[in-house]
C-alpha cells in the first residue's frame, strides 16, 4: 500500500512558513492514520510555472508499481514525475467512457496521456484511437494496455499534434462514434 500526497503551492497570501508546517503536519500524521509505512509516501508540490517545467522528470528516481480498477491494471510511477500516470479523480470518466463503449464502437482519444481511458474502452470492446503528442506517454499507454491483457485489442497508437491529427482525418473522410478530450494544462509536444 502507498500513499500519494500532492498539495497546490499556497498563494501568496498565505504565511510560506505556516504553509510548510501544515504540509509537514500531514506528512507525519496521515501515514500513521492509514497504517502506511513512511517509505510508501510519496509527496509532491503543484506549482504554477510557465511552460510546462512541473511535468519534467525533475531528477528524481521512479518509483514503478501498478494500480488495478475495475480489473485493468495501470501502471504509475509515485516518485519520477509530478503527476503519476493517473488521475483518480478521472474514475467516473473512465467508468462513464467504459459503460458508452458497450454502444459507441470506435473512440478517438485526443490528448490521450497514459491510456486510461483507451483501455477502458477497449476493455469493453471497442476500438480507439489512442493520440498524443508524447511519444514516452504513448508508450506508456501501450504497456497499460499490455498489462490488462489488451496487447491485440484493436487500437491504433499514434504519436501527433492532435489539432494536425484531426484535420487530416477530417480531410480524409474519417468519423468516430465518440470521442475523448482532456487537453493538459501545460504540453511538452511531439518530442515529449
Amino acid at each position: 500500500t502507498y500513499l500519494h500526497i500532492a498539495e497546490y503551492a499556497p498563494p501568496s497570501s498565505v504565511d510560506p512558513a505556516r504553509a510548510r508546517r501544515r504540509f509537514d503536519d500531514v506528512l507525519a500524521l496521515a501515514p500513521v492514520a492509514l497504517g502506511i509505512r513512511p517509505d510508501h509516501v510519496f509527496a509532491k508540490t503543484r506549482r504554477r510555472d510557465k511552460g510546462g517545467s512541473q511535468y519534467r522528470d525533475a531528477g528524481r528516481r521512479s518509483y514503478v508499481t501498478q494500480v488495478d480498477e475495475d480489473g485493468y491494471l495501470m501502471e504509475v510511477d509515485l516518485s519520477g514525475y509530478l503527476d503519476t500516470g493517473i488521475f483518480l479523480d478521472h474514475r467516473v470518466t473512465r467508468n462513464l467512457v467504459r459503460e458508452h463503449a458497450k454502444q459507441a464502437r470506435r473512440f478517438l482519444n485526443l490528448f490521450a496521456y497514459t491510456g486510461g481511458a483507451t483501455v477502458a474502452c477497449a476493455k469493453a470492446g471497442a476500438s480507439v484511437c489512442h493520440v498524443d503528442a508524447a511519444k514516452g506517454m504513448v508508450a506508456w499507454a501501450r504497456e497499460n494496455a499490455r498489462l490488462s491483457g489488451l496487447g491485440e485489442a484493436p487500437i491504433r497508437w499514434i504519436v501527433d499534434d492532435c489539432g494536425k491529427f484531426v484535420e487530416r482525418e477530417i480531410r480524409r473522410g474519417k468519423t468516430y462514434d465518440a470521442i475523448i478530450m482532456d487537453p493538459p494544462s501545460y504540453g511538452r509536444g511531439p518530442g515529449g
